[in-house]
């Protein structure tokens, strides 16, 4: 049984005038996140502030952070990641990796055009199976709703508005992009099987960049560089 983490209040340090019921900072003149650039800073500024919303050592060492991992089939022209397996692990400095998740996962047949690269890709990186591989699951449904339970656990408290963030998970940078797309791929295909439109209320965040500021907090700061040899 998971032990339930600590909720810690965040106060983003505004850079614009207004920000979203969520506390996400918007445009001085729109409701809508200002551009791709904005929205990356917002996601940094999110972590910066994560860390130092623990407050004390003790509460930092407790606080509880989401890391996700994932293989997938390929990148399609049109940003689609067919996903494999998906883990995600619940971690606290101080007790390390006390949840862990991990399923394979059947995403059907290979995209027309791409079974060149997705068997290139499987040979040459993961190793999985592409079909009949008996272990993979294709209830979308349930691996959607348990990740949804799971990832409760990783919101924080936002002091500005008393709302609660979205989920957060970390990975590495160069993950980023095919993370969110594997999350993105499974709500499709959720929203295929219930007639919803429901959305991920999540944000894939750099675990690097975590890494930077939790050390930093502890006087010892790292560079980028050697955070990313951490992860």
């Amino acid at each position: 049984k998971r032990s339930q983490s600590q909720t810690i209040a965040v106060t983003p340090r505004p850079y614009n005038q207004k920000v979203d019921p969520l506390g996400r900072i918007v445009a001085n003149t729109s409701n809508e996140i200002d551009d791709d650039c904005g929205r990356e800073e917002y996601r940094d500024k999110m972590v910066e502030c994560c860390v130092k919303a623990c407050g004390t050592r003790d509460q930092l060492m407790n606080a509880s952070f989401f890391i996700v991992a994932t293989n997938v089939m390929c990148r399609t022209d049109k940003m689609e990641f067919p996903p494999l397996e998906i883990g995600i692990c619940q971690y606290s400095i101080a007790s390390g990796i006390k949840f862990s998740y991990h399923e394979f996962i059947d995403a059907g047949k290979v995209p027309l055009g791409y079974m060149h690269s997705a068997k290139d890709w499987a040979e040459t990186s993961h190793k999985i199976p592409l079909s009949d591989f008996y272990p993979a699951t294709n209830n979308y449904e349930k691996l959607v709703e348990d990740m949804k339970q799971i990832l409760e656990e990783s919101r924080f408290t936002n002091q500005m508005t008393g709302k609660p963030t979205p989920m957060l998970v970390f990975c590495r940078e160069d993950a980023i992009e095919q993370n969110r797309g594997v999350f993105q791929w499974l709500q499709h295909k959720y929203n295929e099987i219930n007639k919803t439109s429901f959305e991920w209320d999540l944000e894939v965040l750099d675990l690097v960049l975590l890494l930077y500021y939790i050390s930093k907090s502890g006087g010892h700061t790292i560079s980028m560089a050697a955070g990313e040899g951490m992860s």
